[in-house]
């Protein structure tokens, strides 16, 4: 595998609790793009669908205005040209996207209604699969841990606020998750497998939605620096630093003194969804 001493050495520091980012991830992007094997610039744009997820599901909500308007692989308006002709995206490359939509189709087919928390699951349920079997172990071993801290995040609110209508993501099967839909415990019976699990509850049982925020994304952070402790100089530190990239942007986009205001208005939103 091939090592990048430069763009590595070169990478300024990054903190997720500071918000005065080195450049932003566009930026970062063209020139990982500039200096990257080509198989290795398909790694950047696999992880780049985080951002396009969101804009993904915002256009299928029928959301105009983007809260965060991160861009991804693509704008907002391409993603709803694609809609609107996804014969135009690669079958093989896109082939998730292609799935949401053909499942789209289906609700649409059977006269069905399709609220924001279906179409994240009908999506990420998906977007997960290809990550989780991903050839980059980085991006193999990040989105398995970040697929199962999203479900546990999952499990955590529908106990909390007793709704049924929240369903797990499934990607074959996994006994954290088995745990997590069946166990009446209160740490599901998972303290042992899942080290940070306590925190995470202890978090919940606040009002503070920031502190909440932050603390998922510090898990997040950890397990990134946790993957390539001994990567040196390898194309999975920089796919880390992108990952780390978009969260910093996502706390700059909202800016420190919004973003209990930006929670509180998603979590609202949210519960409304529920009960649809």
């Amino acid at each position: 595998m091939s090592n990048y001493y430069y763009l590595v050495s070169s990478l300024p520091e990054l903190r997720l609790d500071d918000y005065k980012e080195p450049y932003r991830v566009n930026e970062f992007v063209e020139e990982l793009y500039a200096n990257l094997e080509p198989e290795h610039c398909k790694y950047v744009q696999d992880i780049l669908w985080m951002n396009d997820n969101p804009n993904i599901i915002d256009i299928v909500s029928g959301s105009e205005n983007t809260w965060l308007d991160a861009k991804g692989n693509w704008t907002f308006e391409e993603i709803k040209a694609f809609f609107a002709n996804p014969e135009s995206l690669d079958p093989k490359q896109n082939a998730y996207i292609l799935g949401f939509i053909n499942a789209l189709g289906g609700f649409k087919k059977e006269d069905k209604k399709i609220n924001r928390l279906q179409a994240e699951n009908l999506l990420l349920t998906r977007f997960y699969a290809k990550m989780m079997n991903h050839e980059n172990s980085f991006i193999k071993e990040y989105f398995t841990f970040d697929f199962q801290l999203r479900n546990v995040l999952l499990a955590i609110n529908k106990r909390k606020f007793n709704q049924d209508e929240i369903n797990l993501l499934e990607v074959g099967e996994d006994e954290v998750i088995q745990k997590l839909q069946k166990s009446t415990a209160n740490d599901f019976n998972l303290s042992m497998d899942l080290e940070y699990l306590q925190g995470l509850l202890a978090a919940f049982e606040k009002d503070d939605i920031l502190f909440r925020e932050k603390l998922i994304d510090q898990l997040r952070w950890a397990k990134i620096d946790q993957i390539n402790t001994f990567s040196y100089f390898k194309v999975d530190v920089l796919l880390g630093y992108l990952i780390k990239l978009i969260m910093v942007e996502r706390w700059l986009a909202m800016g420190a003194a919004r973003g209990q205001e930006a929670f509180l208005k998603i979590s609202e939103i949210d519960s409304k969804l529920l009960k649809q």
